[in-house]
């Protein structure tokens, strides 16, 4: 990452001065000191159990002064808050600032980035602190205990905090006994149960408004009891002033020794409300803090205290509830009225510590509403508000009065107080370089003080103090143990995080492949914008790369989305986005810097996301233009106009800069980038798929018993707290990736019905087999010259499955004695087996091995067919296609099982149909009405041609209907096999079988040497039409029923007539010789045609039965090899055998790959509604749907004619391909 994204992201404190200081100010009085402001409500009831005489009195008033100027203002106001962490307060907050200092602490790899390491360097320490950091660091326990110091002071505040809105509220709302002594202490309670309810009701409306409103109240509540205790002092005894003198307070504690020492539990809740004081800094300010104490509360609070004394000192028994009991006479209801509402502010640290909790994943990610786009730490936590709201109704219900509160009060807050004590101490020496010596010294002043207060307020106890303390512990072992999961999590997912070179690698042909430990196997393009979603990482998404090599397959532009939230209320659109491109082809990194108050997930977030690419790559080109203009410059920072910023990305070891590839010119350069935006713009209109990570842990095996319940426990709490990831709210476009992945196995499900086969074991290990093949001519080109030597290979239905639809996959239909290359040297090492066990016992990777010697192949394996060696592209291929039965290899001077269409057969042009439909066009007198026609001499010229043959396309109907069979050619239902005349010419003995029982007459190939009779048309110029043969089920590209059929003869049914019998009788020796009684040979090239029944009418006898011996086809069906059925899906009764339409379907696509078949389930599934929407019309009215009304559907739907052509032609091309006569033939189908 670069530094200048570094510094950007790094929190840093907020300072204010002026008016924002004195507003602040005025703020803070208003929350801050809503606890400690009350406590004159309660502190004499709770210190004496019985009216104090006057040296007692001021004895206690003496360590109430002084204990306020200590704990307060000296350790607190002057030293503690010193200690930020970046503004943010609590003795959690110095933990994690000494984590900056120290290495006490694990972080979220992925948000190590953000945190800014200030440690300084050994010799920049003292001897003594540079030991001290080492001990500290080294030790395993004092870090834990550290951490552990650091969450029980969090849970301490919470604790305490269930009790302070409880203890304030009643101490206020007992003064109605003071007004009306005869109502009841349920009455007490219901109006403190109340009021309670009502001021956490009002805590969403944010910090700031709450303070503005309250902050009113508070200063007039100190002011209140500063004007009581001027008037309680000059009314009744001013003497009380000598306790500042704090020898009284020292003579107290040694008269009255034990009994002085517990009574410190009642003094300490003087003070009780310090801690929000200092976990309150991160919504306001030191400064303002500072102000707001020194300059008002802490003379308002000396006053109410000494003023009370003054009362007291003259009337004892007003111990029980000072503060009424001292109002000036008239003032009563008023002071009832500002003490209930004084009391209504005591939550708001509670709020803040819980925050600092989440940041630092000590807790589950729970919603947390910033209240201020200016004062950036205030806070409100729905949840824990809720929660509180609970626990103070039912404590003070369970209390019921101030005393018993008291005693359960007060110890929490000690514990904090001392354990700030030692955090600070640590920060004095590693952060602010402070001797140790002079820090010991003051810490052992300061931490007798907390001592003293501590083991008295642990004489509580039994008494109350139990509960608070439980409850710490409970939420605190809560805390630590979703801790303990969140570093096992972390570092469970560095095992699986690393950058994109780990598990994929380009190609050089611009596609991506997994490396070789991972099977080496192609990546599988998923047409479409893909966004993977990541919090706050600096690598490869970890849902990208399980995406990736579970699916085997990535989206055709993919981008990294991180999110880094920023402690400020918004980021400027300029400084939003960073965008980085990555080594792997269309793949980018997209950074959003957010505030709190900006609104990054949204229905458009495609949109942003793609506009933010888009413009990097434009940005790109302009920064290069500037580059060659300045080369001797440093290259600039280019800030989008549109919020980008393109970086030089050092996030991961794969990252690219994306302006040091250098252009060899402009033009070069423009054409690059023109791709590369199509290439975007593309997938993003195709379609856009949010990939979201839901990881799912599991404890390992064999873990020990008490660590795997600790993380059980974690993994429980994980899946039953609102993640990050949902306060996202994504909208309702965006899926997991496990809801995608679901998805795929729906559609996956759905395709194994019409694909039952499986594919997940190569069949070379079963050796030679009449199987399926394909030839893949992306994973072995052939050469561009036909002269350059080629070596081809096939491979089986299951490892042609990796080939997927973007490859060249040439079907080939069943080869005889065959075993697949996949894994051999046929093939190159970069499309290795990936069904097979390498040498190293793992699946995947096979390469290298040697080939089957018995393979034979022919011109199919580089997509030519038949004589004429056209390749094969069903787009474009029309009519049928017959595969010989393969008497001779192309060794022998044979076809080698070839494809051949019937005109090559016989020896006419390709596009002889055509050229006879052209004989059919109108006369003369016709033609010459029509533009620019003219007629010579009963010829038509070269402008007559384009009329003519646009009319021969209507009079012959076109395209849309099948070609008919050559002359000289048979009909389709006539026979079942055929041998073409390549191999008739290789074996002769076989022409002299034509013509007799069982074979059709010779089908002779004359080539061209007889032209084609027809009115008028002579000199027809053969069309050159060359293309390639596309994989045959390339669903994406598939034009609606516009196939031709590429036929092969049956190898599954039975004979019939009764030819079982003599296929059985295969003895030599019991046949009389048959071959002597055939009629003499053709003597030209011939074809032969054999009928289903052949068979019995070959001779068998002992000298010619050897003619056969070597052409199994011959003397019986040969077995095929299927895939096994797949385990989820099971053969429909009757199919097998039926040849029924639905068997014929199964066997066009028997050889789909798993990713097409998926797309075209999905196509289907579209088209599937659109056309029950267009005939649902015609079905609820029983009207009939014409012609008409499809074509108007088509152009409607496709938006042009081409529709209504193709459906046409499909229907046309179905009719002649499914004869209903049930012939057992295989069909490959053209599109």
């Amino acid at each position: 990452m670069s530094y200048r994204l570094l510094k950007g992201l790094a929190h840093s404190k907020q300072i204010f001065h002026g008016k924002h200081l004195l507003w602040l100010s005025y703020q803070s009085i208003g929350v801050i000191y809503g606890d400690i402001g009350t406590s004159p409500l309660y502190v004499y009831s709770s210190t004496f159990s019985a009216p104090p005489d006057k040296k007692d009195l001021v004895g206690v008033l003496s360590i109430i002064i002084w204990t306020i100027t200590m704990m307060v203002t000296v350790k607190y106001i002057l030293v503690i808050l010193r200690a930020d962490n970046d503004g943010e307060g609590g003795t959690f907050s110095t933990y994690s600032l000494l984590s900056r200092y120290l290495n006490i602490t694990n972080r979220d790899p992925r948000e190590a980035s953000l945190i800014e390491m200030k440690r300084y360097l050994s010799g920049d320490l003292e001897t003594a602190g540079r030991y001290m950091r080492y001990g500290i660091e080294k030790s395993t326990f004092i870090k834990a205990l550290l951490k552990v110091i650091g969450v029980l002071a969090v849970t301490m505040v919470m604790s305490d905090g269930v009790l302070t809105p409880a203890q304030s509220v009643l101490g206020a709302v007992q003064g109605i006994e003071v007004v009306d002594p005869s109502i009841s202490k349920g009455t007490v309670i219901g109006v403190t149960a109340a009021i309670l309810i009502l001021l956490f009701v009002i805590q969403p409306f944010g910090t700031t408004k709450l303070a503005t409103t309250f902050a009113p109240i508070i200063i007039i509540w100190l002011a209140f009891n500063a004007v009581f205790g001027i008037y309680n002092l000059a009314k009744y005894d001013w003497t009380v002033l000598e306790a500042f003198n704090p020898g009284y307070a020292f003579e107290y504690l040694i008269r009255h020794k034990e009994a002085g020492w517990r009574s410190l539990g009642g003094v300490l809740l003087s003070f009780t409300g310090v801690e929000a004081l200092f976990a309150d800094l991160g919504a306001f300010s030191m400064r303002a803090i500072q102000l707001s104490w020194l300059c008002y509360t802490f003379p308002c609070l000396l006053l109410a205290y000494t003023g009370q004394a003054a009362y007291i000192s003259t009337h004892p028994e007003g111990y029980s509830n000072p503060f009424f009991n001292a109002a000036p006479h008239g003032t009563i209801y008023p002071a009832l009225i500002i003490a209930i509402l004084a009391a209504i502010v005591a939550s708001q640290a509670i709020i803040t510590a819980t925050f600092q909790v989440m940041k630092l994943s000590y807790f589950p990610q729970i919603k947390v509403v910033h209240t201020s786009k200016t004062f950036h730490g205030q806070l409100y936590v729905p949840v824990v508000n809720w929660l509180l709201m609970v626990g103070t109704v039912l404590v003070a219900s369970i209390y019921n009065n101030t005393t018993s509160l008291g005693n359960a009060y007060g110890c929490c807050v000690m514990f904090v107080t001392f354990f700030d004590t030692c955090m600070v101490s640590l920060t004095a020496i590693f952060v602010w370089r402070i001797s140790p010596w002079i820090v010991f010294f003051v810490w052992l002043v300061i931490a007798s003080l907390d001592g003293t207060y501590l083991s008295s307020a642990l004489t509580k106890v039994p008494d109350g103090a139990w509960f608070t303390l439980t409850l710490a512990f409970i939420l605190a072992m809560l805390l630590i143990l979703w801790r303990f999961g969140k570093e096992q999590q972390w570092a469970a997912e560095a095992e699986d995080r690393h950058p994109t070179s780990h598990f994929v690698t380009p190609r050089g042909d611009g596609q991506v492949q997994l490396v070789q430990k991972y099977g080496g196997r192609v990546m599988s393009p998923i047409q479409g914008f893909g966004i993977f979603f990541d919090k706050a990482g600096e690598t490869t998404p970890i849902v990208f790369s399980q995406f990736a090599m579970k699916l085997v397959a990535m989206p055709e532009v993919s981008v990294f989305f991180h999110l880094r939230p920023l402690e400020t209320p918004s980021v400027a659109p300029e400084d939003r986005y960073t965008v980085s491109r990555l080594s792997i082809p269309n793949t980018y990194r997209v950074v959003c810097r957010h505030g709190f108050n900006d609104e990054v997930i949204t229905p458009d977030l495609a949109s942003v996301i793609y506009e933010q690419v888009r413009i990097a790559i434009v940005t790109r080109k302009s920064k290069r233009d500037q580059r060659s203009q300045h080369e001797s410059g440093p290259e600039p920072v280019l800030p989008g106009s549109h919020g980008v910023v393109v970086v030089n990305s050092t996030e991961e070891p794969d990252s690219i800069n994306l302006t040091k590839k250098e252009v060899s010119s402009s033009t070069e350069e423009k054409t690059a980038r023109d791709l590369e935006l199509n290439m975007v713009e593309q997938a993003y209109e195709h379609q856009v798929l949010y990939i979201i990570g839901k990881e799912q842990m599991k404890v390992k095996p064999k873990t020990g018993l008490f660590r795997a319940l600790l993380l059980h426990l974690f993994l429980w709490l994980r899946e039953n707290t609102r993640t990050k990831i949902a306060n996202l709210r994504t909208s309702e476009l965006s899926q997991t990736a496990q809801e995608y992945i679901n998805s795929q196995l729906e559609l996956e499900q759905e395709a194994r019905e019409a694909l039952p086969y499986q594919f997940d074991s190569c069949t070379k290990p079963l050796g030679p087999l009449r199987q399926s093949l394909f030839s893949c001519l992306t994973c072995n080109p052939p050469p561009t010259s036909p002269s350059e030597h080629y070596t081809p290979a096939g491979v089986c239905y299951s490892c042609s499955i990796s080939c997927h639809g973007e490859h060249q996959l040439v079907e080939l239909f069943n080869k005889r004695n065959f075993v697949c290359d996949c894994g051999t040297t046929r093939l190159p090492s970069t499309s290795p087996c990936s069904l097979r066990t390498n040498e190293a016992g793992s699946k995947g990777g096979v390469h290298s091995e040697k080939p089957a010697s018995e393979n034979k192949y022919n011109q199919n394996f580089q997509n030519r067919f038949c004589g004429c060696g056209q390749e094969y592209d069903p787009h474009t291929e029309k009519g049928t296609m017959f595969q010989c039965i393969g008497l001779g290899t192309v060794e022998d001077g044979g076809c080698g099982e070839d494809w051949w269409h019937p005109e090559c057969v016989v020896g006419l042009p390709r596009d002889w149909n055509k050229k006879q439909a052209l004989t059919k066009i109108p006369d003369a007198q016709t033609l010459s009405g029509l533009p620019n026609g003219h007629v010579l001499n009963g010829e038509v010229t070269h402008e007559r041609d384009h009329a003519a043959n646009g009319d021969a396309e209507q009079v012959a109907g076109g395209e849309d209907d099948d070609p008919p069979m050559p002359p000289g050619f048979p009909a389709e239902e006539e026979f079942e096999h055929f041998v073409c005349y390549k191999c008739v010419k290789a074996f002769p003995w076989i022409k002299r079988y034509a013509g007799t029982e069982g074979f059709l007459p010779a089908v002779h190939y004359r080539p061209q040497s007889q032209a084609i009779e027809s009115n008028g048309a002579d000199n027809l110029e053969e069309a050159s039409e060359t293309s390639r043969k596309r994989k045959a089920d390339d669903i994406d590209d598939m034009p609606s029923a516009e196939s031709s059929t590429k036929r092969q003869k049956s190898d599954e049914e039975a004979a019939v007539n009764g030819n079982s019998n003599h296929e059985a009788n295969t003895s030599p020796t019991m046949s009389p010789c048959k071959f002597e009684k055939l009629p003499p040979s053709p003597t030209d090239y011939v074809s032969i045609c054999l009928k289903e029944d052949f068979r019995p009418h070959l001779c068998r006898c002992p000298n010619h039965f050897p003619l056969l011996r070597t052409h199994p086809a011959l003397l019986d069906e040969e077995p095929t090899y299927s895939p096994p059925l797949s385990r989820s899906s099971s053969p429909a009764p009757g199919s097998v055998g039926s040849r029924s339409l639905l068997e014929r379907g199964e066997a066009a696509l028997s050889n789909v790959d798993r990713v097409r078949a998926i797309e075209g389930v999905m196509v289907y599934n579209h088209l599937r509604d659109k056309v029950k929407d267009f005939l649902r019309p015609y079905a609820e009215s029983g009207q009939a749907v014409g012609a008409e009304d499809i074509k108007q559907y088509f152009e409607r739907l496709r938006g042009d004619q081409e529709a209504i052509k193709q459906a046409g032609e499909g229907v046309n091309g179905e009719d002649g391909g499914t004869d209903g006569d049930g012939d057992s033939r295989r069909e490959q189908s053209g599109y």
